[in-house]
């Protein structure tokens, strides 16, 4: 039996979900056909192993002060615990795509998106924005995604931030 308990994060009710579902068919369906305590386990546990995981966080996390924490049920990169540099996502709202969103110049967007749509898309809740969503599934340019993260960065980090970023790579 479920119940409604206070979430400790926003104050809300939510809905307790069992950690160890013995019946799963018994379970409510959620809209994958997935009971809702298996999705929950499937997103918990679906990108850690992941190597494009792996690789966006040694990217984000090598520049000046970006942390990484969950941000709505997945991992995301901030500077200084406060801006969002980026969100990595795995099957998001099952949408089959493994990609990152992140900030962008202005233009960019339409330009990449026009261009290769195949690489790039305009992500939901963000894209009207001006964010980009980047696939990570079709053969990465690491280096390319390296350089979108740090236009990010620009975009978004405090000046001191980007001017200790340009010292580093004037220096290195």
């Amino acid at each position: 039996m479920r119940q409604l308990v206070p979430a400790l994060d926003c104050g809300i009710a939510r809905l307790a979900l069992p950690d160890v579902v013995e019946n799963d068919e018994e379970e409510e369906q959620g809209s994958h056909g997935l009971s809702l305590a298996a999705a929950v386990r499937k997103r918990q546990t679906r990108s850690v192993e992941r190597p494009e995981l792996l690789r966006i966080r040694e990217i984000a996390l090598a520049l000046p002060e970006v942390n990484e924490r969950m941000s709505h049920g997945t991992p995301c990169f901030f500077i200084r615990d406060k801006k969002t540099l980026c969100y990595y996502h795995d099957d998001h709202h099952g949408d089959g795509r493994l990609c990152i969103w992140a900030p962008a110049p202005a233009g960019v967007q339409d330009e990449v998106v026009r261009l290769e749509p195949n690489r790039f898309f305009v992500p939901p809740y963000v894209g009207h924005r001006g964010w980009i969503g980047v696939h990570l599934n079709v053969e990465p340019d690491w280096e390319e995604i390296a350089g979108i993260l740090e236009d990010s960065y620009r975009m978004v980090a405090p000046k001191t931030l980007v001017k200790q970023l340009d010292a580093a790579r004037d220096s290195g």
